[in-house]
């Protein structure tokens, strides 16, 4: 009976995504501030401590708003989506850690960790090529977790036809079906990868021929 009322509890009142939580407390906020001022009578404080109070709700007030601000910015500009469901939250930052782990134990060195654009990104630093078409690190490889589904990058397969075949070839060989564009291999569990050729392939293109292919890259 209680894992059943449980159940009800979460799927009537808990938002099942971020962003129909963010529109639960934008709604809630805009009551708060019409009753603040219903309250205030659009007066102005008289005493320190309503001084103190109603700076306080000023303060809290433009810190909400600067935050939709932000969550509209990266939503439009780089693309993040909001819509990841909270009850998926644990099983996908597991999943994408085993694909990290991967990354991190066969990258080559002179790459760096980082984050780009809403993923976790392994890119040559600028001191290293700093002659990017965006100004940004050269990515090498990114992994970020879309609404149905995670993407892993790998830009040097993108520009490589051996290292696209050679993918192709071991995920045919292990019994992996290959969800593929041009660089971007989309999967759900880590089990949907064959991660031993995806590691076999981080570890194929050390910093300096990745940079000696962006420069040639950039000639043409």
């Amino acid at each position: 009976m209680y894992d059943c009322r449980l159940t009800l509890v979460k799927r009537t009142l808990l938002p099942r995504s971020a962003l129909r939580w963010r529109k639960v407390h934008i709604f809630v906020g805009y009551l708060l501030i019409a009753a603040f001022l219903s309250h205030s009578d659009l007066s102005l404080p008289d005493t320190s401590l309503e001084w103190a109070l109603w700076a306080s709700f000023v303060l809290v007030t433009l810190s909400g708003i600067f935050g939709t601000y932000l969550a509209w910015s990266l939503r439009v500009k780089h693309g993040i989506d909001e819509r990841v469901g909270y009850d998926r939250i644990p099983t996908r930052r597991a999943e994408l850690a085993r694909v990290r782990r991967v990354i991190r134990k066969h990258l080559p060195k002179g790459y760096r960790e980082g984050v780009g654009f809403g993923m976790i990104t392994w890119a040559v630093p600028l001191r290293r090529y700093a002659d990017t078409y965006n100004g940004q690190p050269l990515c090498y490889a990114a992994l970020a977790a879309q609404k149905g589904h995670s993407s892993l990058y790998l830009m040097s397969v993108y520009g490589s036809r051996t290292l696209a075949a050679e993918l192709k070839a071991g995920f045919k060989k292990a019994g992996k079906k290959l969800n593929m564009g041009k660089s971007c291999i989309r999967f759900r569990r880590a089990e949907d990868l064959d991660l031993d050729t995806i590691g076999r392939i981080v570890a194929k293109v050390p910093v300096s021929k990745y940079v000696a292919i962006a420069k040639a890259a950039r000639r043409t």
